[in-house]
């Protein structure tokens, strides 16, 4: 292409000049009149020329560059290769953005539990189970549980059982119910009267005492209860037959 070599160059760059102003060059040639042009009002024009095309130039040479490009004007789909070569290059950048998101988030999601520092709990999903929210919590004496806003109340563990298994012994049960027993083997007579103790004291009431005589002879006798309290009640015994020595009683109370 003739002048190519031209581009970057300016016209008269060692020669005088005379710029038109605006106003003049909005006119045209017409605001000189009769008068020819001069050498350098030409010399200005052509310059004002070449300013464009070499800006032009340059931002085409820009976009070559960067697709790795020298300008030829042998090669005139210089500028569409570039151009095609940028996008390919952005698709590519956007394209391996979009992996290493992925990557980073795939760590994140796969670290997650580890960094919890605990296994979770999976909730729902299983055979016959809803999507409810199940909430459990603490009230600094026990592990309270809530679907969703209704409250289910304690969850029984053996931190709140309270015990004590043997002859003579006690259990407190979920419900608020405690439960007593014991076995008394009187050392007076065959009529007798004695006060007995519960292992546990019942916090509210005691509601009922049951006796039972411990009689292996063909003797025949009778137990009482007297005075019940939350604390203990009192064994009254009467023994017919000729029975001599008193029987043993089995007890068993219930309370709250």
């Amino acid at each position: 292409m003739t002048g190519f070599s031209r581009f970057t160059k300016q016209w008269a760059s060692t020669g005088s000049t005379l710029p038109a102003t605006d106003t003049q060059s909005a006119a045209g040639f017409a605001y000189l009149g009769e008068t020819p042009p001069s050498v350098e009002l030409f010399n200005s024009m052509f310059q004002n020329l070449d300013d464009k095309d070499n800006w032009l130039y340059g931002q085409i040479a820009a976009v070559l560059a960067v697709a790795g490009i020298t300008p030829a004007d042998a090669s005139p789909t210089q500028l569409r290769s570039a151009i095609n070569f940028l996008i390919t290059a952005q698709v590519n950048v956007e394209a391996a953005s979009r992996a290493s998101a992925f990557d980073y988030l795939n760590g994140v999601v796969n670290t997650k539990q580890a960094n919890l520092g605990y296994t979770p709990v999976q909730q729902g999903t299983g055979a016959g189970q809803s999507t409810n929210a199940v909430k459990l919590g603490w009230n600094s004496t026990a592990l309270l549980a809530t679907i969703d806003n209704y409250a289910l109340g304690r969850i029984w563990t053996d931190s709140l059982w309270r015990g004590s298994f043997g002859v003579n012994g006690y259990e407190v049960l979920p419900s608020g119910k405690i439960e007593q027993w014991g076995y008394y083997y009187p050392a007076g007579g065959a009529s007798s009267q004695v006060g007995i103790t519960f292992p546990l004291t019942f916090p509210t009431a005691c509601d009922n005492v049951i006796l039972t005589l411990n009689n292996s002879t063909t003797a025949i006798g009778g137990v009482a209860v007297y005075a019940q309290s939350q604390s203990g009640f009192a064994i009254g015994q009467n023994f017919s037959g000729g029975q001599s020595a008193p029987l043993g009683v089995f007890w068993r109370a219930i309370g709250r």
